[in-house]
This record gives structure tokens, C-alpha cells and sequence, in this order.
């Protein structure tokens, strides 16, 4: 960290403060995120204003749903960082010269739940590195190298995963950086459109992923569903009960990337779908009980129709729970399953559904015996009106 100087700032024109190796901000640009009720005027201030580094175009508002009042200190400095700071520190540090001259690193993209607005507030952020000359493993090893000078823990390396990944931590905020892994981008922004479209989807993946926690069939690394995958099975669900609209098809134009239609929109003229039951009591029953597991369904959110595998002719079978992926259409996401998951995941769901009917039950006969003991209070009373009357008639 240098000393403060006298400049000014390249953002505002306020009074200079150094810091985090010669990149100059103001000391608003410090102390905003400290303030009470500054969030707002900090995402103004993001959106309108100039900075040094924007990480791409359309990148800010995605940023902004990381939660500016999850702040953490940084290591070297003793300055407040937000999560959003960290991540704008990240980008700044894996494009800088140092990266640069080992590995050619072209940009950066934000994915998964926290970027779709569906994840909690605390959940790791997931951020992809685009390097076209170099391989996953070369990046990361570099990576690994260098961001812990820049403040930056290393917890993890999973070098030999499907897609090797660095988990890393820039105070109380985690990050997996993967490299070239760009089909998830698009993921990632078609579920924050469903999201978008009824807030109630976000409350229903939080409560199927909280449950799944529970009931200890989550977690991909343990053989059980993704958070992504179970994210699918929400949507699906909220499709063929009509809470949701189909935004892929033929209603909009082709979009091809890495040989992949990435393109989806909301169909024009779309009625008013609130009143269509989204819960998460309607998921645990519709897999409990209506879900055709085995090859009879496939849980696609592409088509959002109850077909057979016979309609999915590019996916890749499992044995008895078939996870489209949207845009990836020959991938599976229920390959992860472990043999026997895929019933454990069918028995917790079944045991969830026969509790929440005994529970319906036993209320309903809560409500009948009250109902049958207020008939009996009012049958007495017409009684005693009755036997009142005989009396006074006498």
C-alpha cells in the first residue's frame, strides 16, 4: 500500500486515497459501503459513473445482486471490502501483467445461484476465466501462483474434475474459478430470467435445497443431485402444474454458441400464472406421487413436456431420474447419482410427502371434531330456545 497523495479521483474528483497496489479511488469510494442505507447510492453510483476496470458490458447489474452489505476486511490493508469489491479485485488481479505473461486470459464472466438471485446470501460466487490458447490446469496452476500476493487464499485445487476448478477466498467471501467453462454463463442467466418472471421460485429452490441439506441427498462430490440440478426439477415442476411458462422453442429466434442454442424469451401474450400452485408442498408431492421416474419422463425445463426419453434422443440415459440440461441437451445431470441415490432421493421424497399428508390429515380432524363440537354447542342452544319457549307457552 502506498501513502495517500494529493490527487484526484479518476471516478469523481474527490480528495485521492491509495490502496491495493497503486489502483487510486477516493475515500468515499472507502467508507460508502460503511455507511447505513448506502448500498442504493453505492449501485447508483456503480451503474452511472466510469470505472477503471467495467469486467464486461452488462456485467454491473449482475454484480450488484451479490449483496453490498456483506462486507469482509481485507488482509493487507485493514480496508472494508464488500463482496462486490472483492470480485471487482479479482477480475483486476487475474488480468494483470504478472497473470498475463504466463497465461492469455481474455475475460471474466460471474455464473451460478448467487449471480441468478436464487442462491442464499453467503452462497461461494462462481466465476469462469476465458484463456483460448491455454489449457484449465496451466490457468489455474498460474492462478494458484499468483492471487494469494494479492490478498487471496487458496483452499482448494480440483485439478482432475470434470471441469477442474480452484477454490480460493478474499476474506469471509469463497470463489470456485474454473477456465473456459462458458456453457454455465448462459445457465446462469436463463434461470435468473424464471426467477424474475415469479419471485416464488426463489423461495421454493431455497426450501428444496435446504431440504435435500436435511435430508443428506445433495451435494454432487457425495453422488447426489447438484443444487443446478434440483434448481431444474423446481422449474420443471412449476411448468407442468402452469406456474411457468416455456421461454425456450420455437417462439424465439436461434442463438448458437459453442454449438449450442443459447437463446430463450418470454412468449408474447403470456396470462397471469399466480394463482397456479408453486410450493414447495406441490414438489414433494409431484415427485413423490405424479413424477414418472425411470424412462417414462424426463425432467426437461427445454421443452417443459411430460415425454418419454424416445422424445430426447441426444440425452444420455440414467437409470431412474433423467436430468435435462437446457442448453446442453445431451447432458445428463442425474450422471452424478451413485447407484442406490437415485431411490434414497425417491424414498426421502416419499417420506416428506406421507408426513405432510399426515399432517394434512391430522388437521382436517382437528377441524372436524371442532366443527362437530360447535354443531353440537348450537344444536343445544336452539334446544333451550325451544324448551324456553314450551315453558313460557305453558
Amino acid at each position: 500500500l502506498r501513502r495517500p497523495r494529493s490527487w484526484t479521483c479518476r471516478h469523481c474528483g474527490r480528495a485521492l486515497r491509495t490502496w491495493a497496489r497503486g489502483q487510486v479511488f477516493c475515500s468515499w469510494w472507502l467508507g460508502v459501503w460503511q455507511l447505513p442505507g448506502a448500498c442504493d447510492a453505492a449501485a447508483r453510483w456503480l451503474s452511472a459513473g466510469p470505472r477503471a476496470r467495467l469486467p464486461q458490458p452488462g456485467a454491473v447489474p449482475e454484480m450488484l445482486e451479490l449483496g453490498c452489505a456483506h462486507a469482509a476486511e481485507h488482509p493487507e490493508g485493514g480496508h472494508v471490502y464488500t463482496r462486490l469489491q472483492w470480485v471487482d479485485w479479482l477480475e483486476t488481479s487475474v488480468t494483470c501483467g504478472d497473470v498475463q505473461k504466463r497465461a492469455n486470459i481474455t475475460r471474466t464472466d460471474l455464473y451460478g445461484s448467487t449471480v441468478s438471485g436464487i442462491g442464499e446470501a453467503n452462497a461461494d460466487i462462481d466465476v469462469t476465466v476465458t484463456a483460448p490458447q491455454d489449457s484449465a490446469i496451466h490457468v489455474l496452476g498460474v492462478l494458484a501462483d499468483i492471487l494469494p500476493s494479492a490478498g487471496f487464499v487458496i483452499e482448494k485445487t480440483a485439478y482432475g474434475a470434470r471441469v477442474p476448478m480452484l477454490k480460493i477466498k478474499g476474506g469471509e467471501t469463497e470463489f470456485d474459478l474454473t477456465v473456459n467453462n462458458v456453457m454455465p454463463v448462459f445457465n446462469t442467466r436463463l434461470l435468473k430470467a424464471y426467477a424474475e418472471l415469479d419471485r416464488r421460485v426463489v423461495q421454493v429452490v431455497r426450501a428444496v435445497k435446504h431440504w435435500a441439506r436435511i435430508a443428506k441427498v445433495h451435494g454432487a462430490s457425495g453422488g447426489h443431485l447438484s443444487s443446478y440440478a434440483l434448481t431444474l426439477m423446481t422449474i420443471y415442476y412449476a411448468q407442468v402444474g402452469g406456474a411457468l411458462p416455456v421461454l425456450q422453442g420455437a417462439h424465439v429466434a436461434e442463438v448458437w454458441e459453442h454449438n449450442h442454442n443459447v437463446a430463450f424469451a418470454a412468449p408474447e401474450g403470456d396470462e397471469d400464472r399466480s394463482d397456479n400452485d408453486l410450493s414447495f408442498q406441490g414438489f414433494v408431492r409431484f415427485y413423490a406421487i405424479e413424477y414418472h421416474w425411470g424412462s417414462l419422463e424426463c425432467v426437461s425445463v427445454r421443452t417443459g413436456q411430460r415425454w418419454g426419453l424416445e422424445h430426447y434422443p441426444r440425452l444420455q440415459h440414467c437409470a431412474s431420474l433423467q436430468i435435462e440440461d437446457p442448453m446442453e441437451c445431451e447432458r445428463n445431470l442425474a450422471d452424478v447419482l451413485r447407484p442406490g441415490h437415485d431411490w434414497e432421493l425417491r424414498g426421502c421424497l416419499m417420506a416428506e410427502y406421507t408426513q405432510m399428508l399426515g399432517l394434512e390429515q391430522e388437521e382436517l380432524r382437528c377441524q372436524r371434531d371442532w366443527l362437530a363440537h360447535a354443531g353440537g354447542l348450537l344444536v343445544q342452544q336452539e334446544l333451550r330456545k325451544i324448551e324456553g319457549m314450551n315453558q313460557y307457552l305453558a
